[in-house]
Order: C-alpha cells, then structure tokens, then sequence
C-alpha cells in the first residue's frame, strides 16, 4: 500500500492528492489517502493513530512535495528506515534538506499538475 504524505490545508494540495491517487489506482495500485482514509472529524490524537497505523500497513511512502509541513517531514522521516520514501516535486522546487535526502526516490518534473506526462514512470517506482 502507498501511503500518500502532502498537507491537507492547501486546497491544491486537497485536489492533487485526489488526483494522483485516483490515478494511481486506476493503474492498480493500493492507496491510503489521509483526506479520504482518516476520519478527518475525529480528535487530534484519533487522527495521528489512524495515520500511524496507516503508515505501519504501508510499503511506500509518496511525498508530494509542494506546501510542505511539519507533518510532511515527520512522515518522511519515520518512513525512512521502514518503507520506501519517493518524493514527487517540481524541478524548481527547494525541498527541506533532511526530508531530500530521506528519500529513495526524488521524481522531479517540469509541472506536477501534468500528470500524464510522469505517471508511468511514477507507478513503476512505486510498483
């Protein structure tokens, strides 16, 4: 299962994860999406449960790497040593030092919002 690591208080951010992910498995692939797949209603301490149990199931980590936040980070690097970690960001994009080099993967790409353009490269990383 891929877990999907972008922030939820971008509204890009919202859509692109629905995006990316419906994409993903549409190609096959098992997507835990936290906007979708935590009850985003439930207390703080709810919500990080669910997310850490969802993260222990996964075998991929996805980082989308646009309007980054602490939890972002955070996610990466408890991924680090357990899961694959794959950044997804665009080329011009400074990513936080520690999280670059957590990663496996860095997919860099001219425009994530053409996401024709990488998904099948994409999907063979996360594969």
């Amino acid at each position: 299962m891929i877990y999907i690591d972008s922030t939820l208080k971008h509204e890009w951010n919202l859509m692109f994860n629905e995006m990316i992910c419906a994409v993903l498995e549409e190609k096959g692939l098992s997507c835990y999406l936290p906007q979708r797949d935590t009850d985003q209603t439930a207390g703080r301490k709810a919500i990080f449960e669910q997310n850490m149990k969802a993260l222990d199931r996964s075998t991929h980590l996805l980082a989308i790497g646009s309007n980054e936040t602490p939890n972002w980070g955070f996610e990466i690097g408890l991924s680090y040593a357990t899961r694959r970690v794959v950044i997804l960001a665009m080329n011009n994009h400074a990513l936080p030092l520690m999280n670059e080099f957590a990663a496996d993967e860095l997919m860099l790409v001219d425009d994530l919002d053409d996401i024709n353009s990488y998904i099948d490269k994409l999907t063979r990383i996360l594969s």
